[in-house]
């Protein structure tokens, strides 16, 4: 990936992340937006490995920011897909809280 990447990613069980390179200030890095952070997950590193394939170096820096964690187990995908539109509109994730009420039918309405 040579340009801005952003990107939602399975994480290998129901669980969603947002990936992003937007703001990193070299090209072996990486974000990941996670409302429900637990660590990394292989499957996710695979993923992000591959989309950050550098032939210069092996090493890929991944930081997990502060952002809005989810409070039911059901809003993994949503908040993935809001942290992602966040970026595309150069909104910054860790600085916004959402209404956990109206995220789902804005997004609906969005789509």
């Amino acid at each position: 990936m040579r340009n801005n990447l952003i990107q939602v990613l399975q994480t290998g069980g129901i669980h969603r992340v947002c990936v992003s390179n937007i703001g990193c200030s070299h090209k072996n890095q990486v974000k990941q937006h996670d409302s429900l952070y637990s660590g990394i997950a292989p499957f996710t590193r695979e993923q992000i490995a591959a989309l950050l394939f550098n032939q210069d170096s092996d090493v890929i820096e991944i930081f997990v920011p502060p952002v809005d964690q989810q409070t039911n187990g059901t809003d993994r995908g949503v908040l993935a897909i809001v942290f992602a539109t966040a970026l595309c509109y150069n909104m910054d994730p860790t600085s916004l809280k959402f209404n956990r009420w109206a995220i789902r039918p804005h997004l609906l309405d969005s789509l």
